[in-house]
């Protein structure tokens, strides 16, 4: 089983035709409970009342009693509690049903990705195939609220990976520009990521770096920074946008507002700026204590600006290998109603023994 639960004993196993084999779950159309209810369809192939083995699910402020007290106060008592599922053999039907016990709809997905595990269900079972099924007690909780990924193949990775409780996807928002320079934003459908239990969160990519996306510096030039005076330029150099202008802290609480205004988002990271070039005007002068606060400053200001939209949404903040002389001055400026992620580019991507932070 991935990820292994962190209690299990197995006591002998029952084997049982899956026509015999039938699934009683809670009142409810939660796209979570939705695709828990198919995932032990997919071997739970009962079609009347009468069954030889019985799964229930049940959660723990609607179990009339089916729960054990022991397991229901340990399961309210855990670690992310809305994560934290148990499965055991059913009070004086033992070898013939299992109870699957949750708090939420989420915790009874997870519970059935683990019973399917264990089962192991090959990909078509007739009605008289015969499942092996686990006397099993469990009780299992995550370590970390969020397990994901970011970038490449994560948004098609999601049916699979979810399978193995992983709960997160940052993906990307798609900015463009209307003719009048107002920001447009549209996002990736999230439907496969609400059924399999996985949070999508947003993201803004390096906000220095934003005039690398087309139309942004032709249709705000007045955002763009002063280049370095000392060094020539590049010849292909796109000024970093300069958070010490009103023009550009507007604008990005404009592209935050466009993020906030779709209806599916809960969650976004806004990162700060890699390694420049930067902005040498008089407030900036290319100084990472200027640059980093600036830009923290100008998130937390679109934040607020978007908050008036969605009072919903969350905010995460992401660090960065250009900010890290300077992270506990970052972290000053972030309240605490926003997360914070660590990241640093040549640290983070190493499989190497260094510390990562």
């Amino acid at each position: 089983v991935i990820p292994l639960p962190k209690e299990m004993k197995i006591n002998g196993e029952i084997k049982v035709p899956a026509g015999q084999v039938g699934v009683i779950v809670p009142k409810g159309e939660s796209p979570a409970l939705i695709t828990a209810l198919s995932t032990l369809k997919s071997f739970s192939l009962a079609s009347g009342k009468k069954v030889d083995f019985a799964i229930y699910l049940a959660l723990t402020n609607k179990s009339e009693g089916r729960i054990p007290s022991d397991i229901q106060r340990r399961l309210g008592a855990l670690p992310y509690k809305d994560q934290a599922y148990a499965i055991f053999p059913i009070e004086g039907t033992i070898g013939n049903g299992l109870l699957l016990a949750a708090n939420t709809d989420l915790g009874l997905l997870y519970a059935t990705r683990t019973l399917q595990q264990l089962i192991d269900p090959p990909d078509h079972v007739p009605p008289e195939a015969i499942l092996t099924i686990p006397r099993v007690r469990i009780l299992d909780w995550p370590d970390m609220e969020e397990r994901g990924q970011w970038g490449g193949n994560a948004e098609g990775d999601i049916k699979w990976t979810s399978a193995l409780k992983l709960n997160m996807v940052e993906s990307g928002i798609m900015l463009s520009f209307d003719d009048k320079g107002a920001p447009q934003v549209k996002v990736k459908e999230s439907r496969e990521a609400l059924y399999q239990g996985v949070k999508v969160v947003l993201f803004i990519p390096h906000i220095g770096g934003l005039g690398y996306i087309p139309g942004f510096l032709k249709k705000h030039p007045q955002t763009a920074g002063v280049p370095d005076p000392s060094k020539p330029l590049l010849t292909d150099y796109v000024p970093p946008i300069c958070f010490s202008k009103p023009e550009s802290v507007q604008l990005l609480g404009e592209i935050m507002e466009g993020v906030a205004s779709i209806p599916t988002t809960t969650d976004l990271n806004v990162w700060l700026s890699e390694e420049g070039p930067f902005c040498f005007c008089d407030k900036c002068q290319g100084k990472e204590e200027n640059i980093y606060v600036t830009e923290t400053r100008a998130i937390i200001s679109g934040f607020r600006q978007a908050q008036k939209l969605n009072p919903n949404l969350n905010l995460r903040i992401l660090l960065s290998q250009g900010s890290y002389k300077v992270n506990h001055l970052v972290l000053k400026e972030i309240p605490p109603d926003v997360k914070c992620t660590y990241y640093h580019g040549g640290l983070t991507y190493d499989s190497s023994h260094r510390p990562m932070i």
